[in-house]
């Protein structure tokens, strides 16, 4: 198999990893929502001290985060590690 084709591959294996974060961020931050009314149940609240909570972190550069922060993050890293290797698995030399 070609650099192009294995490239390819690669760019689908980390859009696959992203898609998975996404999925896991939007299902936390779904849970953390309040329904407007007991009759819509679709329309969410984001709580307010959850906004405050994530504008604060968005403007924190990774190395300033807390350790349990970091350790959050690290879960994700660990996650696209493991969807490598397994991808480099696959590959023949």
């Amino acid at each position: 198999m070609g650099i192009k084709m294995e490239n390819e591959k690669l760019k689908e294996a980390i859009a696959d990893q992203c898609h998975q974060q996404w999925t896991h961020w939007m299902q936390y931050l779904l849970s953390r929502c309040h329904a407007v009314d007991l009759t819509d149940t679709e329309t969410l609240i984001i709580p307010a001290i959850e906004t405050k909570r994530w504008k604060k972190q968005i403007n924190i550069p990774y190395n300033c985060l807390s350790e349990e922060e970091k350790a959050s993050d690290r879960e994700q890293a660990d996650k696209i590690i493991k969807g490598m290797e397994e991808f480099i698995d696959k590959i023949e030399f």
